[in-house]
């Protein structure tokens, strides 16, 4: 997710309310939540009626599961140290500290990777073809229209900002420490729940997977 909006879907981060309604007659920002959970609960669905690649207590299974949860357990990680970094600075200021300062849409590549962590979990292939779609929205769709809103609330700064942190891949030798990390607003603790949440879902699929290999 970009530096202008937080996964309260529609929230600006760094920019003014005014720039909600721009991104948010972007025909991607519309569909995307939509379009994601029809891709995953169809999925899921169909998942559930096959058998798993491996079985649940081979070694390849067991390889599986350890990746799906190191994966799922970073997102997660990662989502919250964004979340601390915007404290609450998200309609003061565009934020490029922290892991902003590493990648401009930090959220978004820990929800990435929470996708990919229960992709391995599931073993599915009907579902990893169905999640592309969404996917792929992201990148050509949603953080466009985002970067488009930022580019007009900040101009140059943003500019700028673009040139020296790239839009995914995390550019280590750009890091620039926050001065202090918000641990108590409200959309960390929302963002924690979530946490826990994931981790919930995580195990669930990890029975279900097991008594789908039986």
């Amino acid at each position: 997710m970009t530096t202008a909006f937080t996964p309260d879907e529609g929230k600006p981060a760094t920019a003014t309310q005014s720039a909600i309604p721009n991104v948010r007659r972007a025909l991607a920002y519309r569909i995307r939540l939509p379009l994601t959970a029809v891709c995953i609960v169809s999925g899921v669905a169909l998942t559930v009626l096959t058998r798993p690649w491996l079985a649940a207590d081979s070694a390849g299974g067991l390889a599986l599961t350890g990746l799906g949860m190191t994966f799922v357990v970073s997102g997660i990680a990662v989502r919250l140290w964004a979340l601390a970094s915007i404290g609450l600075r998200k309609t003061k200021q565009l934020v490029t500290t922290g892991p902003y300062s590493l990648t401009r849409n930090p959220l978004y590549l820990g929800t990435l990777l929470i996708v990919l962590g229960f992709l391995a979990l599931w073993q599915s292939p009907v579902l990893a073809a169905l999640v592309v779609p969404p996917i792929l929205l992201y990148p050509f769709g949603v953080v466009p229209a985002e970067e488009r809103v930022l580019r007009g609330e900040f101009g140059a700064e943003f500019d700028a900002y673009c040139v020296r942190t790239p839009r995914w891949w995390p550019r280590l030798r750009g890091y620039v420490a926050e001065r202090q990390l918000a641990t108590g607003t409200p959309g960390f603790r929302r963002e924690a729940q979530c946490g826990v949440w994931w981790m919930f879902f995580a195990a669930v699929t990890i029975a279900v997977v097991a008594l789908r290999g039986v």
